[in-house]
Formats: structure tokens, sequence, C-alpha cells
């Protein structure tokens, strides 16, 4: 017998209709009712249900509201709407949330109890064959997922060696193939052939998602699909692609909320240079990157805005080896690498130089102190004691590494600050000269016209 929970407020109404309907004929039994929908979600914890009857107006707790609990709650119950007035609004409502059918005052008023019952029974039956349907079989469920565009196999290639092993593809988009094993051999056979031929996927990486016997299948696909790059993001080692998770590892989510991340103390420190020149502080910087296990988007704020920085101080004709299209690197591994390779060539900069590492990082912490400091006073005596080095040591090591004198150097950075405020604000030029430095608005215009040929409100005129 399938168990029924009735819910109506009204007494005799509830009583009448339990009466009056021919359940045992249709395989139903009323098992419990209720006057409202908080009274019925206290009797479904002590109660197993397999369908729900519930009026829509109601005190306490509405049967709409009702039904988004039950739904939340108890995904696989059946649920009709019992109606005794023409409330379509509700209605329409309550079909939208999953209600199989609703029963009126007409129908029961004509005596059509056993029509009533009769269909509810029928999309009862079918509803449940649809989700059998939904539902995965298998105990292993293989995703496929696209890690690194050098040297990868079509989604085609990687298809139609899926096919070969006995998985069936059942979902695919641009970087993601969902496959389902035919039996357990299949399952062994295609993990065998991958250690065996570690090129027979490359680019490719494969997750074995155990644990999906009986999952809807829609809600497992739509996690993966949403997930699994996000999830591999962190892991994903080109000399390791075969991996397993449980499925339930999916919606648990990764890395830290999106607030607990320091993102402006993050683009501030990555877009110093010490780093480049410092191998234990890079090392730390990039540790505590990766722990915050932040989405790529998020990398890629960091380090579009980092990148136009390094190309600031060091001057336009420095660029990040490998470019900055950050959208080829799917994984950490890649952002690793990415920042080591920056590494390296601002450190084999420092190498070609007639000067020691430590020497050139030392030029490159004044560049960083230079840059913070536009707005104040700058001076040489004062920028050489910040790094530690004498006046006229300093003075000799700046131009030859930098290629302009300290003097140059800071003037060429103000103007081009204040180039910025010209574009972007509409400040008084008095006020933007002081912003870069200048507090006398006339030698400002003075100098702004020596670097550019214009003077401020020209410039920004033009």
């Amino acid at each position: 017998m399938l168990k029924v929970l009735v819910v109506e407020d009204d007494h005799l109404v509830r009583k009448g209709f339990i009466a009056m309907m021919p359940w045992r004929t249709y395989g139903f039994e009323v098992v419990a009712e209720a006057a409202n929908g908080l009274k019925a979600l206290e009797m479904l914890r002590e109660q197993a249900v397999d369908l729900l009857i519930t009026d829509l107006a109601m005190p306490i707790m509405s049967g709409i509201d009702l039904m988004r609990r039950v739904k939340e709650q108890y995904p696989a119950m059946h649920m009709v709407v019992l109606t005794f007035h023409e409330e379509f609004e509700y209605i329409q409502e309550a079909l939208r949330l999953g209600a199989l059918d609703y029963i009126t005052k007409t129908e029961l008023e004509h005596e059509r109890m056993d029509d009533v019952l009769a269909r509810v029974a029928d999309r009862m039956r079918k509803q449940d064959a649809a989700q059998a349907a939904s539902r995965i079989e298998a105990d292993a469920v293989f995703a496929l997922i696209l890690m690194s565009d050098r040297d990868s196999r079509t989604q085609a290639d990687v298809s139609s060696w899926c096919t070969a092993f006995g998985l069936s593809v059942k979902a695919a988009d641009d970087r993601i193939l969902i496959a389902e094993q035919a039996d357990e051999h299949s399952a062994e056979s295609l993990v065998t052939a991958l250690r065996q031929n570690p090129d027979a996927a490359c680019g490719w990486a494969v997750v074995r998602i155990k644990g999906t016997a009986g999952m809807e299948r829609d809600n497992l696909y739509r996690a993966v699909r949403e997930e699994l790059g996000g999830v591999l993001f962190y892991v994903y080692r080109r000399s390791e692609r075969i991996y397993e998770w449980d499925a339930a590892f999916f919606g648990q989510g990764i890395g830290l909320p999106a607030d607990d991340v320091p993102l402006k103390r993050l683009r501030e420190e990555w877009s110093a240079l010490d780093w480049m020149m410092d191998e234990t502080k890079f090392d730390r910087m990039r540790s505590e990157l990766a722990g915050y296990k932040m989405p790529s988007g998020k990398l890629e704020s960091i380090f579009y805005a980092a990148a136009g920085r390094w190309e600031s101080l060091l001057g336009s004709g420095f660029a990040a080896p490998g470019g900055t299209e950050f959208g080829r690197f799917y994984t950490w591994e890649s952002w690793s690498e990415w920042l080591e390779g920056v590494r390296k060539a601002v450190r084999g900069d420092a190498q070609k130089s007639a000067y020691s590492e430590e020497v050139y990082g030392c030029i490159m912490k004044s560049l960083d102190y230079i840059d913070h400091r536009l707005q104040s006073e700058l001076s040489l005596p004062d920028a050489a004691k910040a790094v530690n080095m004498s006046r006229s040591y300093f003075s000799r090591c700046f131009r030859d590494i930098v290629g302009q004198t300290f003097h140059d150097y800071v003037r060429e950075k103000r103007i081009g600050h204040a180039k910025v405020l010209l574009r972007q604000t509409g400040k008084p030029v008095g006020w933007i000269a002081a912003q870069s430095g200048y507090p006398n608005e006339k030698y400002f215009s003075k100098v702004f016209r020596e670097m550019t040929g214009m003077l401020p409100s020209e410039y920004r005129k033009a």
C-alpha cells in the first residue's frame, strides 16, 4: 500500500475527504492527517509517506510553503493539491513546485472519486518510471576534462576512445565529457589502458566518480560540470591524470568564501618586485596564494593588475614570458610555472648586468619605494637609505640598471601618473600637481610641457 498524508485545516472537510475516497481500491492507505503545514512536517519526521495531499490556504504554514519544504527535504515524495476553491494562481505555483495533480470540489461533488484516484495513481507510476530512468545504474561515472591546451586530443578523439572501452558518453561541452560504464570491467579496462599508455588522452584528466548508483543523473551531471574544473584546478599535475573521488564530494565547495580572501593585499604584494629576487619570499607567497584555492577568475584579477605594474616599474621593454592570456591557464600548475617564468626572466636580466643579484634586487626594491611615494617628496639619499646603499653607489647602480638617472626616472613616473589623472578625472590642475608630487602648480606645468610638449590643460583637451 502507498502511504498517504492528508493536510487540511477544516476538520470536517478533512475527515469527510478521508472517509469518502476509495483508497484501498487503488493501492492507497491514509496513515496520517494534519491541520496545517507545520504539523504535517512534524508527522513526516515520524512517518514514511509516499503521497502528500494538501490544501493550499491554511493558517500557521500554507500548503505552498509546506510543498517547498517537502521538495527540499523529501524530493522523492509525490504531492497532490486539494483545493475547494478556484485558486488558479496558487495551483500554478503548486504545479511549478512539482505537484502531480490537483483535486477540486467539483470532481468530488459529482462522485468522480474513482477517476481522481485512478488518475493520481497512474501519474505516480509514470513519475516513478521517469525518475528511475533518470537515475544512474553504474557505481562509477567517468568525467574527462581538458586541463591543458598543449598537445591535447580533440573532444571527438576522446569521445571515440571512451566508446572503444565500453563507456557511453552522456553529456559534453567545450571542456568536459561525462560517460557511464557499461559494466564494472569497462571501468577497469579504461584505467589500465591509461596507465599503460599515458598519452592516450593527452591534455585530458580522467576522473572516476564513485558511489553514483541510484543518483539523479541530471543533478550529478550539473554539479560535475559546475565544480569539476575548480576541484581539479589545484590538485591536477600533468604527471598524474587519473583521479578518483566519491560522488558526495561534489556540492561541498572548495576554498574560502570570497570575503575571506584578502584580494587587495595580494594584489599589492604580487605587484611589487621584491619576490622576484627573493626565493624564500616567492615560495611563501606562492604557497599562501595556493592555500586560498580561489577561482581562476580571481587569480586573473590579481595578475592583470600586477603585470601592468611590473611593466610600469620595469619599463615598456618588459613583457611577462608567455604573455598574459590567462584564459589558457586551466590549472594552478600552469599559474605556478608562469610565475616562475616571470621570476626567472627578471633574474636573467640581473645576471646579465655587471652587478650582483643582491644589488639588482636592491634597485628593484627602490622602484617599489618610488612608486609608493610619488605624491610625497622623493630624494635620492632617502631612496638609497631605504635599500641600505650609499648615495653615490646607489646613484650609479640605479642609472646602469634602470637606464635612467634617479631624478629622470622619478620625473617620468610623476608625469605618467599626472597623465592618467588628467585623462580619468576632472580635477583641477593644481590638485593633479599635488597628487603627482608637485606642490607648485606653475613648476608642474613647466615640467609637464617639457616632457609632453603641451600644458596639462592642453593635454586634457587633446
